[in-house]
């Protein structure tokens, strides 16, 4: 489902598409061109962030627990956000990650849009199933959590959308 921004004349149109959208409209040229623009993105946020392949992107595209938004103007990709869904002790919950707004387009609401764009289609794909399926009120509701660093500088940006800091401390592991 395409769905096309613009707040005035002076800024550009911006067209927000899923994975689905990007994989099922592209021929293999530009999804690897989308691909490689998506992996320099990601590099925006962390340097270290492995290289999504066409074929990476097709197969995280379709997983039924996994969105992932990219903003396009010009067709060139200026920002991504995606949320994975898990069910830790039952509780239907989306991880938020890789939220990023190209460096050359910060400051313009850009990630702002992405979050709230994010969230109506967590609500119409996930939330609304989660009431069809469940009887209780208390799980039919999806909870979302992120991790971010205070370093980063977007403890106000996420606290605007509504989201409550934690001080908690979070361990990872590779396997």
């Amino acid at each position: 489902m395409q769905h096309q921004l613009t707040h005035d004349d002076t800024k550009p149109v911006i067209t927000i598409l899923t994975a689905v959208d990007i994989v099922e409209a592209q021929d293999d040229a530009k999804l690897t061109a989308v691909a490689g623009a998506y992996s320099q993105l990601l590099k925006q946020l962390q340097p270290d962030h492995q290289v999504v392949t066409a074929g990476k992107l097709k197969e995280l595209a379709f997983r039924p627990d996994e969105l992932i938004l990219f903003a396009f103007t010009n067709d060139v990709l200026v920002a991504t956000a995606q949320v994975t869904r898990f069910f830790p002790g039952g509780v239907p919950t989306g991880l938020v990650n890789n939220v990023v707004v190209d460096v050359s387009c910060r400051g313009q609401n850009l990630g702002t849009t992405m979050m709230v764009e994010l969230e109506q289609r967590i609500f119409i794909q996930w939330v609304s199933d989660i009431e069809q399926t469940l009887d209780t009120l208390d799980t039919s509701r999806l909870k979302l959590v992120l991790t971010s660093s205070h370093e980063r500088g977007t403890d106000s940006f996420y606290q605007r959308l509504g989201f409550t800091a934690k001080e908690t401390v979070r361990y990872s592991k590779w396997l």
